[in-house]
């Protein structure tokens, strides 16, 4: 296992130098948002990993969702942040039955809330940390941890119509959100699309995972155990009449309301490619999701939504946003997601610069109508955590670079796949990939179809699969040696 010791001071010449023609201030928030992610790594002896990245809220207290969500960016950079470490702690506390709380007390490694779980991310954040960084390492130890988790969801989290249930709203992670109420006893009365989404996306990656170090029989039963969550949820939740997935009160009756919490459905990889395009008709239609600042946590035609966003009653968040995109990409929507992912870092630029009385910060979550962070709960003052980096730093790099400048990396196949959509001159430096590094270039053109002149150089041999409109060209980068090519 590898041993994280956490520089002692952040080494800027290591982080990756984005570029946007036009787009200045995006470059500023993602430098902001590493050096930001650097002071909160915490020290804490008698961890299993004694170096940790806490939500930017309280270093005494560690959660699942958080935690999994700045795993999911901090991957590109696994030596100088402790993303991917700080879930060791949780699988150092974990029950001998499996079941892992949604939040611990770091000083005594507690339950802080009792029995209650958050979202289940895990699975993906060790498949997609994987796929970063080529490190085959962890998964047979994680492994065990992992499917402990999901039996223990399996025995004791799903019930009506074999869907999943959380304990309430807070669990979910969606505060107050009007999908239930805040009680610990309503929230098993309801199935969760969210969770039994959640459970099924755990199935898939522990069967990916498992698929990777040679553990056949764990991949088969696993891939089975998706089809079976899936159908579930597809039966269950999906809601012809709205053209969109609902959490379930019982056989025969929806939850009216539309939250963020519908499109986990195209993440766990089982919406229909119709579910999926009604899904993303939903994202720019302005009854619904389609508002200034996408994607807002609730729909506007709800009664309970706020222009303030108040937290989970329109709030814009960075890792529901980024389960959103990244689930439009897995359906070939990458167009779609770039210009929500776009939108979103805009929102964000002109709340850097515009808000008064604090500029220059990166929110807890955001307004989806003005540029401003968003007030808690119902409140009209008291506007949510600034600084907060935390999940918050996904949009300006890992948005960044996946669905503004379309990178995706596959080290354990060598290949770098890059589809270019800006128009804009546009590319990074010093872009990680394993162990080595990229640069990327690709010059102005005169529209997102017209051909596009690209230049690439790399530190290692690697595979590199370029993509513009409906052309493709596959491109061996040597070590060294800079190639350049029009696709």
């Amino acid at each position: 296992m590898r041993k994280y010791v956490k520089p002692a001071e952040l080494k800027e010449d290591l982080l990756p130098r984005p570029y946007v023609e036009g787009r200045e201030l995006w470059r500023t928030m993602h430098d902001f948002t590493w050096r930001c992610a650097y002071d909160h790594i915490h020290h804490r002896e008698g961890l299993a990993s004694p170096d940790y990245i806490y939500n930017a809220l309280n270093p005494e207290y560690q959660w699942v969702w958080d935690t999994c969500f700045i795993a999911l960016y901090t991957r590109y950079l696994p030596d100088l942040y402790p993303g991917i470490q700080s879930l060791d702690n949780f699988y150092a506390w974990q029950r001998d039955d499996g079941y892992i709380s949604m939040t611990y007390t770091i000083q005594e490694g507690k339950e802080a809330y009792g029995e209650r779980v958050n979202p289940p991310l895990f699975g993906w954040a060790e498949w997609e940390h994987y796929r970063t960084t080529g490190r085959k390492d962890r998964i047979k130890r994680v492994l065990p941890h992992l499917i402990r988790h999901f039996d223990w969801l399996f025995k004791h989290r799903r019930h009506i119509l074999n869907l999943y249930w959380f304990e309430d709203s807070g669990s979910s992670g969606m505060d107050n959100s009007p999908r239930g109420r805040r009680n610990a006893e309503a929230g098993k009365h309801m199935g969760w699309v969210d969770l039994s989404s959640q459970v099924a996306l755990l199935a898939l990656c522990i069967s990916r995972l498992a698929r990777a170090v040679g553990e056949m029989g764990i991949a088969g039963r696993f891939h089975d155990t998706w089809e079976y969550s899936a159908k579930w949820v597809q039966n269950s939740c999906w809601c012809p009449r709205s053209g969109f997935y609902h959490d379930r009160l019982d056989d025969s009756n929806w939850l009216a309301s539309k939250t963020v919490a519908g499109f986990w459905p195209m993440l766990a990889e089982f919406a229909l490619p119709e579910q999926a395009a009604s899904l993303a008709a939903h994202l720019e239609n302005p009854a619904t999701f389609g508002r200034a600042c996408p994607v807002p946590s609730l729909s506007y035609d709800d009664p309970s939504y706020l222009d303030s966003g108040a937290y989970w009653l329109g709030g814009v968040w960075a890792p529901t946003n980024y389960m959103v995109f990244s689930g439009l990409r897995k359906y070939g929507r990458r167009d779609l997601a770039r210009r929500l992912a776009a939108k979103y870092l805009d929102h964000m630029a002109r709340t850097w610069s515009e808000y008064a009385p604090r500029r220059e910060t990166i929110w807890e979550v955001y307004s989806p109508e003005k540029p401003e962070p968003s007030v808690h709960e119902r409140r009209t003052q008291n506007v949510c955590m600034h600084d907060f980096v935390g999940w918050s730093g996904l949009g300006p790099t890992a948005m960044l670079y996946e669905d503004i400048l379309g990178l995706d990396v596959d080290v354990p196949n060598r290949t770098l796949t890059w589809d270019i959509g800006l128009p804009e001159s546009h590319g990074v430096e010093n872009f990680p990939f394993g162990a080595a590094r990229i640069d990327l270039n690709c010059e102005a053109r005169t529209s997102a179809d017209a051909p596009a002149r690209i230049t690439a150089k790399s530190t290692a041999d690697l595979k590199l699969v370029a993509r513009c409109a409906d052309r493709e060209k596959i491109l061996s980068l040597r070590k060294g040696k800079a190639v350049s090519a029009t696709v």
